[in-house]
């Protein structure tokens, strides 16, 4: 029994990642399949790959849960695409609900940012939050047993050595194929 946590920012492939991860049969995935969940938010099945952006925010509480029993891999992309993704996705109208108002939010709210100044400032928002997520997930990688770090730009070289090393069965060809599709990209 193992379960597999993606950590990331979001804006770095996520979406793709749980697409991929569909093509095997010893696991089940999600995508942020418990936002808006209350109670047991990071209760998983066994052999369960979890891809949720949101799991940074909530690195103690599954540690306490899952320990070094999980598998923690950090999917990275790089900090100017992500931080100008965030900005092209995000709603910044404070009236609009929207999943993508998670960096205005993170402004206004965590960093208590006045709604004016985060508007002059939506690449910086973007960029802080980034760096902040990147950094949760970077202290609480060190020291784990099992965990794996790829990057979004070089996942096609990276997909075999995730594959084997969770020890995924299934359609590998299909899986590898995802990644030749994007999903939700923002437009320049």
């Amino acid at each position: 029994m193992r379960n597999i946590f993606v950590l990331a920012t979001g804006r770095c492939g996520t979406h793709t990642f749980w697409h991929a991860c569909n093509h095997m049969n010893n696991f089940t995935s999600s995508h942020e399949e418990t936002k808006g969940k209350l109670n047991n938010r990071l209760a998983y099945p066994d052999n369960h790959i979890a891809v949720d952006s949101l799991l940074p925010w909530q690195l103690g509480t599954l540690y306490k849960m899952y320990g070094d029993d999980a598998y923690y891999v950090w999917l990275k992309r790089d900090r100017e695409d992500t931080a100008a993704s965030w900005m092209r996705f995000t709603k910044w109208d404070r009236d609009v609900k929207h999943v993508g108002e998670v960096v205005r939010r993170f402004a206004t709210g965590f960093m208590c940012v006045m709604p004016n100044v985060v508007n002059e400032n939506k690449l910086l928002c973007s960029q802080h939050y980034v760096d902040t997520v990147n950094d949760n997930i970077e202290l609480f990688m060190y020291g784990r047993k099992n965990k794996m770090t790829i990057q979004l730009e070089t996942i096609k070289s990276q997909w075999e050595c995730f594959w084997n090393w969770i020890g995924a069965e299934g359609n590998f060809k299909e899986s590898l194929s995802e990644w030749d599709k994007k999903y939700y990209a923002t437009k320049k």
